[in-house]
C-alpha cells in the first residue's frame, strides 16, 4: 500500500493574510482567526510534545514490521496531529512511540523493545529458550535503566551523600547477593528522586523479598508489555497505545445454527 500524501499545511501567517484579503464580512474575519489561532496552538502542542530519551539499539537489519515516518513524510490532520498509518495489509498500529523527528508505529512490546535493546529479537520464537533469551535482555536492559537513574540522580547533585548511598545499594544486582529490601531501608522518601527496582524480584508469588515504602517505582522486565509500561511511566519512552487494538487472536464469531 502506498501512502496518500496530504498537502502540507500553509504558513500561519501568510495564511491570515491571504484569508484577510478574500473574507469581506467580519464574521467571518473572526471565524478565520480563530481558525488560525486553533492550528498554531496545535502545532505549538505538538512541538512540546514528549519525546523518547532512552538510547536506542545498534540496529540490525533483521525483518520487523516496525514501521518508522520521520516528520516531514508524516502525515498530519486539520489540528497539525499525526494521522496514524495503517499496515500494508491494512491493519491499525497498536504502539506509537515518539522519536527525534519522527514516529514509530509497531504492533508489539517486542517490536518496540528492539528499538531500544541490544540483540533483542521484534519476532522472536515461541520456544522455551528462545523467550528466555528475551527475558535475559530485558533484564540486563533494566538494570542499565536503573544504574542510570541512579547516575543521573549523582550527577545532578540531587542527593546527600547518605541518600547517595542507599539509592547506590538499590541499583546493586547480581548472583551473589539480594536485593535491596524493607529491612535495609524502611522507606525512600524524596520528593524527587524515586528509588527504582526491578519488579520481579519482589513478586509476591515468590515471597522472598519486600521492597522499600514510599517513593518507590517497580520495573518488570519479565513480560514484555508491562516492561514498555514501565519504561514509559519513567518517562523514558514517549509511548501511545491504540485502545481499540489489543494483543488478543481474532476470534472468528458465527451466528447460532437452527
Amino acid at each position: 500500500m502506498t501512502d496518500h500524501q496530504h498537502p502540507q499545511p500553509e504558513d500561519p501567517t501568510s495564511a491570515a493574510e491571504n484569508h484577510g484579503t478574500v473574507a469581506q464580512g467580519a464574521g467571518k474575519t473572526t471565524m478565520i482567526q480563530a481558525l488560525l489561532a486553533d492550528e498554531v496552538a496545535g502545532a505549538e502542542a505538538a512541538s512540546a510534545s514528549p519525546v523518547t530519551v532512552l538510547p536506542l539499539a545498534v540496529p540490525t537489519g533483521r525483518t520487523t514490521n516496525l514501521r518508522v515516518i520521520a516528520d516531514a513524510d508524516q502525515q498530519v490532520d486539520h489540528s497539525h496531529q499525526p494521522v496514524p498509518p495503517v499496515s500494508p495489509g491494512g491493519f491499525p498500529y497498536r504502539y506509537k512511540v515518539r522519536l527525534q523527528g519522527a514516529n514509530a508505529y509497531a504492533f508489539t512490546a517486542d517490536e518496540v523493545l528492539a528499538l531500544f535493546i541490544d540483540g533483542y529479537q521484534s519476532q522472536p520464537g515461541r520456544d522455551r529458550e528462545a523467550q528466555l533469551e528475551q527475558v535475559k535482555l530485558r533484564g540486563r536492559h533494566c538494570t542499565g535503566v536503573i544504574v542510570n537513574h541512579v547516575a543521573q540522580a549523582m550527577f545532578a547533585g540531587q542527593l546527600s551523600p547518605e541518600e547517595e548511598a542507599v539509592l547506590q545499594r538499590s541499583a546493586e544486582y547480581n548472583t551473589d547477593g539480594d536485593p535491596i529490601t524493607v529491612e535495609e531501608c524502611p522507606r525512600w522518601d524524596h520528593p524527587e528522586v524515586p528509588m527504582v527496582l526491578m519488579g520481579d524480584l519482589y513478586a509476591p508469588e515468590y515471597g522472598r523479598f519486600e521492597p522499600p515504602l514510599g517513593n518507590v517505582k517497580l520495573i518488570w522486565p519479565g513480560r514484555a508489555e508491562r516492561y514498555l509500561d514501565g519504561l514509559a511511566e519513567l518517562g523514558l519512552i514517549a509511548l501511545s497505545e491504540n485502545p481499540a487494538v489489543t494483543a488478543s487472536p481474532i476470534v472468528e464469531v458465527r451466528g447460532v445454527e437452527e
